[in-house]
């Protein structure tokens, strides 16, 4: 906002000898806090004071909201704006509620309505064909009202929706998994998701963990087979330094040499268990840092081994390369 402003006001075309200013509120995605700043707004507006800066006369009067982001926020907002008539251009908010002009009659937006994206998805679903989906929602308007006008839609296609779920927002490790244990289980192919990136950020990294967990216990176990054929005779592990029978594998002996296991992965990952059978617990330290091109960089300035005995070793941290707050060295 602040650059399209800017833009303006330098080439002085679109208003000669106006100055638009502006004033930023930040509602922390929150719907309690955009209602504040909308209040805080219109106290503005009904004690409207003449403000003098460098440039001139700064009128404290505010015609017009630009925002909020989300649909959850612009809702409360909406309905307080319009009672005064105030105009308010969202650039993000979505939910196809948020069209009613009865409710919202000074609402405009920049961002296409759900409504819009439900028939896109609506019209994959007919072209490809699709018989059994599953839906997954973000736990605010955007997501509840888009997934159930989908819903609606394609039932009355004769669409099975075999899933219908919303993620929740403390984002609760033990609800994430409760939704991707019903998503195995619901027999669909194909998940439609309405959420902000936030929420659905949660759903897939939980889900790519899962994956990749399942993935290093293949390769565990496969690697331990690899081990029992490589047993030389004479000098095996069991009684008599036997070697175990490969043709016809012993869950007993497997299990040694699970227990046993270690190696690297394709990514790089030690794989490896304690004697309780966890695996290893091996952390980066990652540092937040900004470049010389304001760019945020991820450094990875340490690691903490949780397998390895001595404390001392455990946690090995570059202390030269850190940057604390301020960019400040120290």
């Amino acid at each position: 906002m602040i650059f399209a402003i800017e833009e303006i006001n330098r080439h002085g075309k679109l208003l000669p000898n106006v100055t638009v200013g502006y004033k930023i509120f930040d509602s922390c995605s929150t719907p309690h806090q955009a209602l504040k700043a909308a209040v805080e707004l219109m106290g503005r507006v009904n004690n409207s004071v003449a403000e003098k800066n460098n440039n001139g006369t700064c009128y404290g009067s505010i015609p017009v909201v630009i925002g909020d982001g989300g649909s959850t926020q612009s809702l409360v907002v909406a309905r307080f704006l319009g009672v005064f008539h105030v105009p308010q251009v969202s650039y993000f908010s979505s939910c196809a509620c948020l069209s009613d002009k009865k409710q919202f009659p000074a609402f405009l937006r920049t961002m296409p309505s759900d409504s819009f994206q439900v028939d896109a998805l609506v019209h994959l679903v007919k072209h490809f064909g699709w018989t059994w989906v599953g839906v997954i929602a973000g736990d605010d308007a955007y997501g509840r009202d888009g997934a159930n006008i989908f819903v609606n839609k394609v039932q009355r296609l004769g669409v099975c929706v075999s899933i219908h779920e919303i993620i929740p927002k403390n984002r609760a490790q033990t609800d994430i998994l409760s939704i991707i244990s019903k998503i195995r289980s619901s027999g669909a192919h194909v998940i439609l998701v309405f959420a902000v990136e936030q929420d659905a950020v949660a759903l897939f990294d939980e889900a790519l963990r899962i994956s990749y967990n399942v993935y290093k216990a293949v390769y565990a176990v496969v690697n331990a087979l690899k081990d029992m054929k490589s047993c030389v005779k004479g000098k095996g592990v069991f009684p008599l330094f036997t070697c175990p029978d490969v043709e016809g594998v012993q869950p007993w002996q497997l299990l040694h040499y699970i227990r046993q296991v270690r190696y690297l992965n394709s990514f790089a990952d030690e794989i490896k268990f304690d004697e309780n059978g966890d695996p290893a617990a091996v952390y980066d330290l990652v540092n937040w840092q900004l470049n010389a091109n304001r760019q945020i960089g991820f450094i990875t300035v340490g690691k903490y081994d949780g397998m390895i005995p001595t404390n001392a070793q455990k946690l090995l941290i570059q202390k030269e390369n850190i940057l604390w707050n301020g960019n400040q060295s120290q």
